[in-house]
């Protein structure tokens, strides 16, 4: 492919993460509360749970399933699908609760796959050396849905409540459909390697590089799960703060610095090289926002108060996202759709984790909804420590700059000793030619 078609074909995947980004933010801030209406937090988080645990499972075959059909037929059929779930959704109230559960489940599920889908096409489309900045623009968009949904959902609410939420999210997949099929369509796409998630463990046991970002992604993950699933439910139920207030204007500015940190970050890991620092601070600063609840009790209702918080945890994730995209993906290639189907479900293996141990502990212990924000904080202290042992790009950049000037001393050296070697033969010679003549 060449590299102008790359170019034209990265753009439309640029604006097709436009409308997924629209599609998922609608829905994402308040979904928890949406399913709260027909369901108990142990059977939420159960939900949660078990969507997660579908997706990663389903992931084991996504390989096969791009090797038999293709990206771009796979792409399709699933948006198709998540088209009519969401609809569906509008309706929940005329269905029994086995139903509601069905289409939850499938919506969470999709929603996954679609973002794997469109992510090997970027990962096609990238070109290595500026996959930084790719990445950056990539995070950007996807997080211009994450400030701008919610105000837009908000105004949707206060009109017709869910429906008109689900209705729109429903129809922000119409274009995304459209680009896929107007412009994928002819796509060669690479020879898809078999997915086997057992061998990808293997790889990132073996690979400590590989090991710290997944690290760095389970902890994240797991800080948006608890945002997403536990957060919301603490500020509109126990702290009183209206759905309204929350959606219209606690989480649009908390999620500002998903617009303005992703980009220029992602120019600073192409050219300066430093993603290990800039995770490592990240990572420090959301977990310490989450301990903090806990540790000093926040239980104020003062909406200021938790767009600070809120915004600085968001400010730390946001780099640790750039920076773990940026990262990873400059060890893989296309064709790697395990592993970049396995990186993708770090937030399904985070909602997973942060589900479970909220059931099993509000079920069985009865605990305050707070105590999740302060384990979810301890398990990005502990990711510190996989994060320190990756091979930072800038030291492995300086190393390879040593190597190239100690390459031209040398050289210099031995052409130096040349030269010399050279004027005394000449000088030899002439004596020689002296002595004779």
């Amino acid at each position: 492919m060449d590299n102008g078609l790359k170019k034209r074909l990265l753009s439309i995947a640029y604006v097709a993460t436009v409308f997924f980004a629209f599609h998922y933010f609608l829905v994402y801030f308040l979904f928890s509360d949406f399913l709260s209406q027909y369901f108990s937090q142990i059977a939420l988080s159960m939900i949660f749970a078990g969507s997660a645990l579908i997706s990663i499972i389903l992931s084991n075959f996504f390989g096969d399933i791009l090797k038999k059909f293709t990206n771009y037929k796979s792409l399709m059929f699933v948006i198709g699908l998540q088209f009519f779930s969401t609809l569906a959704l509008i309706f929940a109230h005329n269905f029994n609760l086995f139903f509601i559960i069905l289409l939850s489940v499938l919506h969470i599920i999709l929603v996954t796959i679609i973002w794997v889908s469109i992510n090997i096409f970027i990962e096609e489309f990238s070109d290595h050396e500026n996959i930084g900045s790719i990445r950056g623009t990539v995070l950007t968009l996807y997080n211009f849905g994450a400030i701008t949904a919610p105000f837009v959902a908000a105004q949707f609410f206060n009109l017709i409540g869910y429906t008109g939420i689900f209705l729109l999210s429903s129809l922000t997949l119409l274009p995304l459909f459209y680009l896929t099929h107007r412009f994928f369509n002819h796509v060669i796409e690479p020879k898809y390697k078999h997915i086997n998630l057992f061998k990808d463990l293997k790889i990132i046991k073996k690979d400590i590089n590989i090991r710290g970002v997944i690290s760095s992604s389970f902890a994240l993950n797991s800080f948006y799960a608890v945002i997403n699933i536990y957060l919301v439910l603490y500020l509109t139920h126990n702290l009183g703060i209206p759905v309204l207030l929350y959606l219209g204007i606690i989480t649009p500015i908390s999620v500002i610095p998903f617009i303005l940190i992703p980009y220029e970050l992602g120019k600073y890991s192409d050219q300066i090289f430093g993603e290990k620092k800039a995770m490592l601070f990240g990572i420090f600063l959301t977990s310490l926002m989450l301990v903090s609840i806990y540790l000093f009790n926040i239980t104020t209702n003062n909406i200021f108060v938790w767009i600070l918080i809120l915004f600085l945890a968001r400010l730390g994730a946001t780099i640790t996202e750039t920076e773990n995209y940026a990262y990873f993906y400059k060890k893989i290639d296309g064709s790697s759709a395990g592993l970049i189907a396995l990186f993708q479900n770090m937030s399904n293996i985070g909602f997973l984790f942060v589900s479970i141990i909220g059931a099993l502990l509000i079920n069985f212990f009865s605990i305050d909804l707070n105590v999740m924000f302060l384990i979810v904080g301890l398990i990005g202290f502990l990711a510190i420590f996989s994060i320190l042992k990756i091979q930072d790009t800038e030291a492995k950049n300086k190393l390879k700059e040593e190597m190239k000037s100690k390459n031209k001393e040398i050289n210099e050296k031995i052409e130096k000793e040349e030269i010399k070697k050279e004027k005394t033969a000449e000088k030899a010679w002439m004596k020689f030619n002296e002595n004779n003549f």
